[in-house]
């Protein structure tokens, strides 16, 4: 194969080189025959660029990515499996045999990892619980060989069978992948994967497996695999990211709420001021006016009551917050650290809380709506770059956002009990009218079953930020920019 050939694929003509190079180097591997060579090159591709904070919170993705992620499926599909695969059949995989369970099964969600603990695992959930009348199978692709069985054994709490593939290379994984979905004849394979995960892209293939194909927009505030896929359903969890895949990609993609499954039960509000916020330590690193650790201290400086913390954090975080509440003079009981609950909803209904905090700068739009179905005020950071990140969307349209440390301040001291009072009544209506299982159940129901009755999403809130404060001068270049 002559480099000049390569140069000459009028697919990648209007890309910047770097990347028209990385594209061109995947073709290059599928034509000397090693699949597993460009597959590697896409998915680490992909990881490199988001890794580099490069689109982070921008809804897009690549046609060309993802017919190339397509060409590696059929490549197998068309050999029947890679090399090894009948050796790996026998020796590697005993325990992922087809059981007769699993033959039977109506959907197949394909997903990268899964977890006990976040929101993907609990949409998962939802959705199985959705449609009682299938089987449900989920197969984990484990596309980076990390995860534990205790990671995937404990993640489900609905009935359902979870398969993961065998450790492997990546063209390995992907034969074993099609022959699993030979074998199981799914009604509907619902992808979920990750944004780096050519494997689970490369089997949404209409011509091999003629079922209903529906791709999940969950992973897409990135660069993601799979967003212009053709011949595929497309879905969104997001009502921003429904709009923008619609109206600005040229992807129709149906709208499926967030819910919760059921409306926790209410307690009565206490005098004293409860506030919460939740979410791993990754949602609250980034560019942002404060960190965790730093607003749980001002929220506790500004106002009486107590904070609580819903979700795993560093093992010092506890100790450094604790030691400077007593710096401060602040009773270290008033801030209340829950490394995990089963029903985040149901927590804050019980600890009364009033005003709940959403993560930041990465913003948790499952939290915010279980948050308001206890009937908590919600505080959204409104950032100046990307409100895709933010849980604005989600919440209701009077909920309160903060952009600075003292806007912060601000808003925790005008949180009287007339504002505590009405924003319980916002939330409650906006989760009632908007996320409620019922409305889960009908719209999954019309999907699955390509019925006319597709949902409208709330209405996205008007961006208050600023474009510039995505980008930022190269300092080879600032010297331009001085007097």
């Amino acid at each position: 194969m002559q480099q000049d050939s390569l140069a000459s694929d009028e697919r990648f003509a209007g890309l910047p080189p770097n990347m028209k190079s990385w594209l061109l180097q995947t073709v290059a591997a599928y034509r000397v025959g090693d699949v597993d060579a460009g597959l590697a090159l896409l998915c680490d591709g992909v990881r490199t660029f988001n890794d580099a904070r490069l689109g982070i919170g921008t809804v897009f993705g690549c046609q060309e990515m993802d017919e190339l992620c397509l060409e590696a499926g059929r490549i197998v599909g068309h050999l029947g499996h890679c090399p090894e695969h009948s050796q790996r059949n026998s020796q590697d995989i005993a325990s992922n045999q087809i059981d007769d369970d699993l033959r039977k099964s109506k959907i197949v969600y394909l997903v990268t990892e899964i977890y006990s603990i976040g929101g993907h695992s609990r949409v998962i959930e939802d959705l199985v619980s959705a449609y009682p009348e299938a089987e449900h199978v989920i197969v984990v692709t484990d596309i980076l060989d990390r995860q534990t069985g205790s990671d995937f054994t404990t993640a489900m709490r609905v009935p359902c069978q979870i398969v993961r593939l065998a450790a492997g290379r990546p063209a390995q994984k992907l034969a074993e992948l099609t022959k699993l979905l030979d074998d199981c004849s799914p009604s509907h394979i619902v992808h979920l994967a990750h944004h780096f995960d050519a494997v689970a892209t490369a089997v949404m293939q209409a011509h091999r497996f003629p079922v209903q194909l529906i791709y999940i927009h969950h992973a897409d505030h990135q660069l993601a695999f799979g967003i212009f896929l053709p011949d595929v359903m497309h879905v969104d969890l997001h009502p921003r990211g429904t709009h923008i895949c619609t109206y600005d990609l040229g992807v129709h993609s149906h709208y499926l709420p967030m819910v919760c499954r059921t409306e926790p039960v209410l307690s009565r509000s206490l005098s004293t001021f409860v506030t919460a916020s939740c979410g791993s330590f990754v949602k609250f690193t980034g560019d942002a006016p404060m960190s965790l650790e730093d607003m749980i201290i001002t929220r506790l400086t500004v106002r009486e009551g107590f904070h609580v913390h819903v979700g795993l954090l560093p093992a010092t975080f506890e100790a450094s917050v604790r030691e400077r509440c007593e710096r401060l003079g602040i009773k270290e009981s008033r801030f209340i650290y829950i490394p995990f609950v089963d029903d985040l909803a149901q927590a804050l209904a019980t600890l009364s809380c009033d005003l709940y905090i959403a993560s930041f700068p990465i913003g948790g739009g499952k939290a915010v709506l279980e948050a308001m179905s206890a009937g908590a005020g919600v505080l959204c950071f409104g950032r100046p770059d990307l409100q895709l990140l933010s849980a604005i969307d989600i919440a209701y349209p009077q909920a309160l956002v903060w952009r600075t440390a003292d806007e912060f301040k601000h808003r925790l001291a005008q949180y009287d009990d007339t504002a505590r009072q009405a924003h319980r009544e916002f939330a409650l209506a906006h989760f009632r009218a908007h996320h409620t299982f019922e409305a889960l159940i009908k719209q999954w129901t019309s999907l699955l079953t390509r019925t006319d009755s597709d949902l409208v999403p709330p209405p996205i809130k008007p961006f208050r930020g600023s474009p510039l404060a995505r980008f930022d001068i190269p300092e080879n270049m600032a010297a331009r920019f001085t007097l």
